[in-house]
């Protein structure tokens, strides 16, 4: 299952930090979750990825909101909070 789980961040200096990367490779080797480094995310244009603006953004907002401990509780919300998302604002952001 965790070949199917992959992080994705921005360049926010948290997020890029020696120790953020560091972390990040630990977890790949402790449990093959792995990450995309923040130097391979496209540049941020809402026509480049509109879901990002959207969806992502909802979901960044409702787990800003939770503390979560585990990553299981992380998929679990995350999975909710997904299905929470009404699918006409997905379909008007990709078609945007």
């Amino acid at each position: 299952m965790t070949q199917k789980v992959k992080l994705h961040q921005d360049n926010a200096t948290s997020h890029t930090s020696k120790s953020t990367t560091a972390f990040l490779e630990k977890m790949k080797t402790d449990t093959g979750i792995v990450y995309i480094p923040f130097q391979h995310i496209p540049a941020k244009f809402l026509d480049i990825s509109p879901i990002d603006y959207c969806a992502l953004g909802l979901l960044k907002r409702a787990l800003s909101k939770r503390k979560l401990i585990t990553i299981c509780e992380l998929r679990k919300v995350v999975e909710e909070k997904w299905i929470s998302i009404p699918l006409e604002i997905l379909r008007e952001a990709l078609l945007s």
